[in-house]
């Protein structure tokens, strides 16, 4: 649609409206003549007659009104930040502005139900929708690993009351306000197990997320292949524990791994088939850690990876197949179900189960010019090329457990104490609006 025909399509519907005041105008004053001469005929009283409408004032505050605009936006939390946003111009919705006339000066009011439909035509874009899921089956792969077929990828997501929403919409038009803050309700993803004969669903118990921007076409390859074909939908029975290179199995090109830069020597970096799968083992210890799960073995990248920092710095897990492992403890009573995906180049691993009522807090990150003087890793304070993380476990009916878990590079960049503020998150025995566990 080109600018004149926008134009007169604009005044025709300013017309139309128009034209449809008017006409109400009319019919009222003929239904009050009609009225009054119905009475007259009927009763010789006199009959209080209504004052005629003014329509010019009418007309004078519909214009006035077309002028306001509303900024809307969606948030977790009231004053946090906007997860969705649109706008909204009465001059591009002149239809939704309508009459009351029962007095001589008349109102001019938004309706409800136009602003209604058109949120139904044109829902919100950008909020994440919440989705569960259920477990079909499961079986033993030919490494041994537990695994299970669901019927999707199980997401927390957000809602919203469309009344609620509609009428926030046209109380704030009418009063003239510019802005409007929507608090959604956080729905956390739960998954389904039929098979257990349990009714209880298994409930998100956290979530690991990381990001892998920037990295190679090869590697980007490897890490999609290795949360999406082998840590996703890895059962993890109660009281076992979980080896992330015994869901990888073989790594090798024949297996569709791709060539791609791999630290070797603490130092060197060379091409080798898989490159970039710590990307998924640093997202699943990311999910192990704020779960409160036993981490059982672990160890960071001897060089600072940039790729690592976003979501969680210092918080990362090197492996090397019959080398190097990362591994937990389900210590829950219950089976822990593992869904890993990538959204873009975002990695994301969840782990689901029973809710044993434990509380976890992950407090972070320390830099050795930050770290206060009784944060102690094996008796000694933190070095200028470590990053500390504090994790407090409270299990029900028990004393709070502190752990403190140190990433030790060759070197880190000094602008990293400066550039990453000290936060708390309460990463599990909360609803929490975030949907990521430990976003830093």
């Amino acid at each position: 649609m080109n600018v004149n025909t926008h134009i007169i399509v604009r005044h025709t519907s300013f017309g139309v409206a128009l034209a449809l005041v008017a006409l109400a105008i009319v019919m009222l004053a003929q239904v009050h003549v009609a009225g009054r001469g119905f009475a007259e005929a009927r009763s010789p009283k006199k009959v209080d007659v209504m004052p005629p409408v003014d329509i010019g004032l009418i007309i004078e505050k519909r214009q006035a009104m077309l002028e306001r605009k509303l900024h809307v936006s969606f948030v977790a939390e009231a004053g946090g930040m906007p997860i969705s946003m649109f706008d909204l111009a009465l001059k591009d919705h002149p239809l939704w502005i309508t009459f009351d006339v029962r007095d001589q000066r008349g109102a001019v009011i938004i309706s409800a139900e136009r602003v209604k439909q058109h949120l139904i035509s044109f829902p919100p874009q950008g909020i994440p929708s919440p989705q569960s899921c259920i477990l079909l089956s499961s079986w033993t792969d030919d490494e041994g690993v537990l695994r299970a077929q669901t019927d999707c990828i199980a997401k927390s997501g957000y809602i919203y009351d469309q009344n609620v929403l509609t009428m926030l919409i046209k109380e704030a038009l009418e009063k003239g306000e510019e802005k409007v803050e929507y608090v959604l309700s956080f729905v956390p993803a739960v998954v389904t197990d039929p098979t257990s004969g349990s009714d209880m669903p298994m409930k998100l118990l956290s979530t690991g997320h990381s990001a892998f921007e920037g990295s190679g076409l090869s590697r980007k390859a490897n890490v999609r292949k290795a949360l999406n074909e082998h840590v996703n939908n890895v059962l993890v029975p109660a009281g076992e524990i979980f080896s992330f290179n015994d869901t990888l199995g073989t790594v090798s090109v024949s297996k569709g791994w791709y060539m791609a830069l791999t630290i070797f020597e603490g130092a060197n970096l060379r091409p080798a088939p898989g490159g970039g799968i710590c990307q998924a083992s640093t997202t699943t210890y990311r999910a192990a850690l704020a779960a409160g799960l036993p981490i059982i073995k672990y160890k960071n990248h001897s060089l600072y990876v940039t790729y690592y920092e976003k979501f969680g710095v210092g918080q990362d897990v090197t492996i090397f197949p019959g080398k190097q492992d990362f591994t937990f403890l389900n210590d829950t009573g219950a089976p822990l179900l593992i869904q890993a995906y990538n959204e873009g180049d975002e990695a994301y691993v969840q782990i689901f189960g029973a809710d044993d009522h434990r509380t976890v807090q992950v407090s972070g990150p320390y830099f050795g010019k930050t770290a206060p003087k009784d944060l102690l890793t094996n008796g000694k304070i933190l070095k200028n090329n470590e990053i500390g993380w504090v994790r407090t476990v409270t299990a029900e009916n028990s004393e709070p457990k502190r752990e403190v878990f140190v990433s030790r590079y060759k070197a880190i960049p000094k602008s990293l104490s400066s550039r990453w503020e000290l936060t708390t998150v309460m990463t599990r025995g909360t609803v929490t609006p975030t949907i990521v566990a430990a976003d830093h």
